[in-house]
């Protein structure tokens, strides 16, 4: 895990970073900047497919963690061999698993979007408190589907027979009824688990950062590196949503 975790890192500093010391540390004028740019393209384009790169293959991992999930008494090489041999070569097939949560959600945005265009267009007291209500609407909306989808990886590795949309429809259908609070409930914990620790290493960051940068740079660093820190609980996750289908499978 701590490879893809530490690819996103790297493309991520490679994106922001050069512009950000630029700008914070020498803090050159626009004119200045102009002999900086295509440095901080090349920098960028780098560090965005790095990105994209480790965060690929932190998704892909996951499957690893879920088979490590699925039976405690069995060894690491064992799953090791099905993740080589099997998830990896599903790679395909994971994207389309991914993908259809993907557009659904995409598009549950888009049709809250267009209301919500139409609305500003013709500015009353009437459009603005549709709106309110739509933005309220697809927050509730997104965050429904989320935890209706949150089965997607278990059932994907565990169940390789299933077609990807399938998958999505078997997730959903899991978490009918009052299964949906028990979701909300474990997701909930291990939310604030993730917060509390986000805050405790943006404080280290702060204090040990302090001794080498400051100021708007060294704030910006400590919320990238926090925000990071939450997917080091991903076995966590994992292991939860894989206990919950087993759970589930079992009723």
């Amino acid at each position: 895990m701590l490879t893809p975790i530490a690819v996103q890192l790297v493309g991520i500093v490679l994106a922001l970073f050069p512009s950000l010391y630029l700008v914070n540390v020498k803090q050159l004028s626009a004119e200045d900047m102009v002999s900086y740019i295509l440095p901080i393209i090349i920098c960028l384009v780098v560090g965005i497919f790095l990105y994209c790169w480790g965060f690929w293959k932190y998704l892909l991992l996951s499957c690893y963690f879920t088979l490590g999930a699925n039976d405690y008494d069995e060894t690491k090489n064992f799953y090791l061999e099905i993740y080589k041999n099997n998830i990896k070569q599903r790679e395909k097939q994971y994207i389309k698993t991914l993908l259809w949560p993907a557009l659904y959600m995409l598009l549950i945005f888009a049709v809250c979007m267009a209301v919500i265009l139409y609305c500003s267009i013709i500015k009353t007291k009437l459009t603005l408190i549709i709106c309110a209500l739509i933005i309220l609407l697809m927050v509730v909306a997104l965050t429904v589907f989320s935890l209706k989808i949150s089965l997607l990886l278990p059932i994907f590795t565990l169940e390789p027979d299933v077609k990807p949309l399938d998958v999505m429809k078997k997730s959903i259908d899991m978490t009918k009824g009052s299964r949906i609070f028990t979701v909300f409930g474990l997701l909930f914990i291990i939310w604030l688990v993730s917060v509390v620790l986000q805050i405790v290493v943006s404080i280290l960051v702060s204090i040990f950062g302090g001794f080498f940068i400051s100021g708007t740079t060294l704030a910006r660093c400590a919320d990238v590196i926090s925000g990071f820190s939450a997917m080091f609980l991903l076995p966590l996750n994992v292991s939860a949503m894989t206990f919950l289908y087993k759970r589930f499978i079992s009723k």
